[in-house]
């Protein structure tokens, strides 16, 4: 076998599983698939379709900074009685952005360094979850970094779960990281620790200040407040941030110590998804600390409620992971005493479990369509896709009424968020999803799509499904589970 070029990473291919590579330029190289994903300041994007996801984050940071302008515009006559209070929050905005703005610079020196080609609308579809925006992370740099009571707390908690039950202390990874405290306080007990987050602006500014800059935020709900940040002493352990998705880790099977979702589940599309992925990547014996809201399963009529702590074990257990202890606790979001008397405290109910990779004797376990996926490729193909109940797309035609004058749009709704669209995504996604009837199987949906107009190749159409089910959980390939054959 010829000697790869280059030097071996830590991390795999989300499309076959190999193990990639440094090539030397700004980007880890698959030598078996040949594909490859962009470095950006260090910072891997490993995710599908990366660069188109990179352009997405620009797009959507210009498009806030356009909106903005357009604000302050409107707000240029305020009334006498609210004249210091606009000032103060344009102000904290114009200060927000601009902070945000000095990390994004990597991403559009990446794009402009390595050209732009036009999305296609397979691009499109699976660049559009991207996480929370930057804007919506900045008061969780506060939470994080100004040392709030709460978030001391979870983190204790957390660390000393950590260190109870880790079998040893090579590696651990904190998924959903956002602003990073929890990964640098789980650094501290690990020889490496990976902070994984889609916002890649945010791990650029988390990144930032683990590094040694200052940086001040303006807290929308303390009045805008000023908070400057001071970085923390210098990590002595490794660590590494990514960006990748929660339902395709870029890790081999069994090789991380330890697993950490912090207010993470109850975002995720599909929980159930996300626990059989944390579960391959886990060493035998490896342990999975989770501190977040309790989270609904795709399918279950909201009305009856979530899932209580005492079922957690039942739902994990067919899966390979061993509950070693669960229980309710509470947690202040954004506790905002330090700095503000005023506003309403966010108190909630935060499930925290340690759960670890303990498969018991002749126990087979659930698993779920991953693209690297090969197996029982024909039968594969013949799988009947349906839409979970209650996960429904629509497609809606808005007509706004605005000061600027009377303005026609298009939004797509997935999950509950809504993202406008041109008039060529919303036939494509008319046409795709028209075809999930319950009965056609995924080769003669392709068969149908092609014959309609619309180019995609077999691996194109894997990514797409691949993406319906991990990261938007809208469609089930069997009626019974998500789970594969």
């Amino acid at each position: 076998m010829p000697e790869r070029a280059g030097t071996q990473t830590d991390y795999c291919c989300i499309y076959c599983m190999a193990t990639l590579w440094e090539n030397g330029r700004a980007e880890l190289a698959c030598h078996d698939c040949g594909r490859s994903f962009p470095v950006v300041h260090g910072i891997p994007i490993l995710t599908l379709r990366p660069r188109e996801m990179l352009m997405v984050h620009l797009q959507e940071f210009r498009q806030a900074q356009a909106a903005f302008e357009r604000r302050r515009v409107l707000l240029s006559a305020p009334a006498k009685h609210n004249a210091a209070r606009i000032e103060r929050m344009l102000n904290a905005l114009t200060q927000n952005l601009g902070l945000i703005d000095t990390y994004v610079k990597p991403i559009e020196e990446y794009l402009n360094g390595n050209g732009q080609q036009p999305p296609s609308l397979i691009d499109w579809a699976l660049a559009q979850n991207i996480g929370s925006v930057p804007q919506i992370m900045l008061p969780f740099f506060y939470q994080d970094w100004a040392r709030t009571r709460d978030m001391e707390d979870a983190e204790s908690l957390v660390t000393g779960a950590l260190l109870q039950y880790r079998p040893d202390d090579e590696t651990v990874a904190v998924l959903g990281a956002g602003a990073c405290g929890m990964t640098y306080a789980s650094a501290k007990h690990f020889g490496v620790a990976y902070g994984l987050d889609l916002s890649v602006p945010t791990l650029l500014m988390a990144q930032g200040i683990m590094a040694g800059d200052t940086i001040a935020v303006h807290v929308a709900n303390a009045g805008w407040e000023r908070v400057q940040l001071t970085p923390p002493n210098p990590a002595k352990n490794k660590i590494r941030l990514v960006a990748a998705d929660i339902g395709a880790l870029p890790f081999a099977e069994g090789s991380l110590s330890a697993v950490v979702t912090q207010y993470l589940m109850d975002v995720a599309g599909d929980p159930l998804g996300v626990a059989a992925e944390i579960q391959r990547v886990l060493k035998p014996g490896g342990i999975w600390v989770n501190f977040s809201n309790p989270f609904r399963l795709p399918g279950d009529p909201p009305e009856i409620g979530l899932p209580e702590p005492e079922e957690l074990p039942g739902l994990f257990e067919p899966l390979g992971l061993e509950m070693i202890t669960v229980r309710r606790t509470r947690f202040t979001l954004l506790n905002l005493d330090q700095i503000y008397a005023g506003g309403h405290r966010n108190a909630q109910e935060v499930h925290f479990f340690v759960a670890r990779k303990a498969a018991l004797p002749g126990q087979t376990i659930a698993r779920r369509f991953q693209i690297w996926d090969r197996q029982n490729l024909d039968s594969w193909w013949q799988l009947i896709p349906e839409i979970i109940p209650g996960r429904e797309i629509q497609v809606l035609r808005k007509r706004v009424f605005a000061p600027g004058g009377t303005k026609d749009r298009i939004e797509i709704a997935v999950n509950a968020v809504n993202f406008s669209v041109s008039g060529e995504h919303t036939a494509f996604v008319e046409t795709l999803f028209g075809q999930f009837d319950g009965e056609r199987t995924l080769l003669e949906i392709l068969n149908n799509l092609v014959a309609q107009g619309i180019a995609m190749s077999d691996t194109e159409f894997r990514e797409l499904i691949h993406c319906l089910l991990n990261q938007y959980c809208v469609i089930s390939l069997n009626s019974q589970t998500d789970f594969c054959p």
